[in-house]
């Protein structure tokens, strides 16, 4: 008793404890072998001294006299295994060959249905009668094997609690560090099944009603009619509405399952499932884990699968939550990015976090030199803010009230800007920022300043020849005074002159009216562009000062386009008269034409003061002049080129200038070919 007691004391492995009661009974005993083994359903050899196996058969399983042992709980003695009828002759004729000729088989304590947790079996190879004190000893044997499986089996369920605690902290630790949804429910599967030693595992999530599959670990995946089902049948409906975990050994033979189930016609056997259950208590879904084989859950896998879906359900509900407010982000950050109005967020420190692309396209400021730079910095780095003048009104800009109008400059380009603010606070760290919105007004602030210069031109424009007019006119009408036919004819000339001249700018007036109603009407015919532009400059030649000459190169063979004879003649008079108003200095102004492929291009070429860059990007526009600085004393009202260009794009062909300031300036036209018929056409 002694030596047994000290034999299988101590902690070991479970594996090690049945291999040590093995070694135990074979000694006490005085037997040739030893073997133990364990199972409710199968029993199999786990232990066995010497390390043949001895009353099992060669893959392990135990005879008819082990079976007899575990399934009744009792001591079985068979004193000539040759002469014993319990035995199957198959396994009579083995034993004998073997030299096994008798065998004593007792349980190790029981299962709560009755059946030995293990059951020991020792053999002798000549045919043995116990005695009393050989039962006794078994007996005592028994139980001190009991208790050592049963204090090792505790040791063990202790350390694998210990591993499954430490593997769920660590896998819940790596699904909490992850935030993308989709890879936490693949995270979920995969750590699920590699924890309980799995064949597959699925997660199905409740959504409309059904219950469909989110992610799936192994080879689940392919089976069709898999992806949605019911809540109220089969496995996970049962564990939706027992909300507790469920544990089925094998599908195929409980009720709860369906037999038309395509799990179980697929061949798989066992299912463990957990709830998933939300924070506010709702179920969410159903974490299911299956195997081949069947298979008896233990009631820890039970306990810790049910912990990890709880670890799952946070981890998955931070997921969801971070996507939800990452898409409201993303929707926010695209909505703000798209709106025609610039948007900057300034922080309680003054510096700048956001900066979105309409900022950007009007001050010419990329986010990227923005962001995270003091608002002050930038306006005075980049937008030349030097005196702080715009940095002042925003300042004092009114929150929720009306906006304030700043002034930029961005290289040579003024900037007018629009700025309301609104004030931005943090519930959580109570920080005050600022959102301003900015509206590009520098487009309003140049027309209204274009309409006034407009209306003041203009009135002067009209009050010049209104007052020659109305001058010559009383002048004739005096009668205290006699006048010669040929002062009379001289006045006269001028009033027509100057009548001639208020036609022209009152012409010039409605026909900006007519092009952006759309009523221009064109008259489309082939005109021979070298005839039309001979007639101007024979014209304009006589009529021009001394210091100007005009030169004419067109090719000898006529040049035909399709075109409205007299807006084509408007056109070059423009062009001509231009050429010679921004020519003060005088010099050559060169028209000629030639061939262009499918056009023919015209060439209005002077030798005057040029046109810079910046006002070249709004030459053609209307009411629009040149810089003043340059143009001081050249009279116009800034419709010419408007009315060229309308008159061109009108025939379908297009005008540019190529120009170099203090050099002179080049306008081309290009019209199209002859319309290949001299048949008119009107055009709208």
């Amino acid at each position: 008793f002694v030596e047994i007691a000290e034999t299988l004391s101590g902690s070991r492995e479970p594996t090690e404890t049945y291999g040590a009661v093995a070694a135990a009974a074979r000694r006490a005993l005085r037997a040739r072998g030893a073997v133990v083994a364990t199972g409710v359903d199968d029993l199999h050899a786990v232990g066995a001294v010497p390390s043949e196996p001895a009353l099992v058969d060669g893959d392990g399983r135990a005879g008819a006299l082990l079976a007899l042992a575990a399934r009744e709980g009792r001591i079985v003695l068979c004193a000539d295994v040759a002469a014993d009828g319990r035995i199957p002759a198959e396994e009579r004729e083995r034993l004998v060959e073997s030299g096994q000729r008798s065998a004593l088989c007792l349980p190790i304590g029981s299962h709560d249905a009755g059946r030995a947790m293990a059951v020991l079996g020792v053999v002798w190879d000549t045919p043995h009668t116990a005695a009393d004190d050989d039962l006794e000893l078994a007996r005592h044997l028994a139980a001190a094997a009991a208790a050592a499986i049963e204090r090792a089996e505790v040791l063990a369920a202790a350390r694998l609690g210990e591993q499954r605690a430490s593997d769920l902290q660590r896998i819940s630790d790596l699904m909490s560090a992850n935030l993308d949804a989709p890879a936490v429910l693949s995270e979920v599967v995969a750590q699920a099944a590699a924890l309980l030693d799995a064949d597959a595992c699925a997660l199905r999530l409740v959504e409309d009603d059904r219950l469909v599959v989110r992610a799936v670990q192994g080879p689940l995946a392919p089976l069709p009619g898999h992806e949605n089902g019911s809540l109220s049948v089969g496995a996970s409906a049962e564990v939706l509405a027992r909300r507790t975990p469920l544990a089925i050994t094998d599908m195929a033979e409980d009720d709860r399952v369906p037999p038309d189930d395509p799990l179980v016609r697929a061949g798989w056997a066992a299912f463990l499932g957990a709830p998933v259950i939300s924070p506010d208590g709702g179920v969410r879904g159903v974490l299911a884990l299956y195997g081949r084989e069947p298979r008896t859950w233990r009631p820890d896998e039970t306990q810790a699968l049910q912990i990890f879906a709880a670890s799952a359900t946070v981890a998955l509900q931070n997921a969801l939550l971070y996507q939800r407010v990452a898409q409201e982000k993303e929707k926010s950050e695209a909505i703000i990015a798209s709106i025609a109005d610039g948007i900057v967020v300034v922080g309680h420190g003054g510096r700048i976090e956001m900066w979105n692309r309409a900022a950007a396209d009007m001050t010419g400021v990329t986010a990227r030199t923005a962001l995270g730079r003091p608002l002050r910095d930038v306006l005075r780095g980049e937008l030349s803010d030097v005196d702080d003048a715009a940095g002042q009104a925003l300042d004092e800009v009114d929150f929720g009230g009306g906006a304030v109008e700043v002034r930029l400059l961005r290289g040579e380009r003024e900037i007018w800007l629009s700025v309301r603010a609104a004030q931005l606070r943090d519930p959580v760290e109570d920080r005050v920022g600022t959102v301003y919105a900015l509206r590009d007004v520098s487009s309003d602030r140049q027309l209204d300043q274009l309409k006034s210069d407009f209306v003041a031109t203009v009135s002067h424009e009209l009050r010049t020849p209104l007052t020659s007019i109305y001058g010559f006119a009383e002048t004739l009408l005096r009668g205290d005074a006699a006048f010669s036919a040929d002062d009379r004819s001289t006045f006269l000339r001028y009033i027509a002159s100057e009548a001639e001249r208020l036609t022209r700018l009152v012409d010039g007036l409605l026909s900006v009216a007519r092009l952006e109603a759309g009523g221009i009407a064109l008259d489309l015919v082939d005109v021979d562009v070298t005839e039309v532009l001979g007639e101007i400059v024979t014209r304009e030649s006589g009529r021009v000062a001394t210091t100007h000459r005009l030169a004419l190169q067109v090719p000898e063979a006529p040049l035909i386009a399709a075109a409205d004879r007299d807006k084509l003649r408007q056109i070059i008079l423009n062009l001509v008269d231009n050429a010679i108003k921004y020519s003060p200095a005088g010099g050559v102004v060169e028209v000629s034409a030639e061939r262009r492929l499918d056009a023919v291009e015209i060439r209005v070429r002077d030798e005057g003061i040029g046109i810079s860059a910046a006002d070249q990007r709004n030459l053609f526009r209307k009411f629009f002049r040149a810089d003043a600085r340059m143009t001081r004393g050249i009279r116009g009202i800034g419709l010419g080129l408007y009315l060229t260009r309308g008159f061109v794009t009108a025939m379908g062909g297009r005008i540019r200038v190529e120009s170099t300031e203090g050099v002179g300036s080049s306008f081309i036209v290009e019209l199209p070919l002859r319309r290949g018929s001299g048949q008119g056409a009107q055009a709208a």
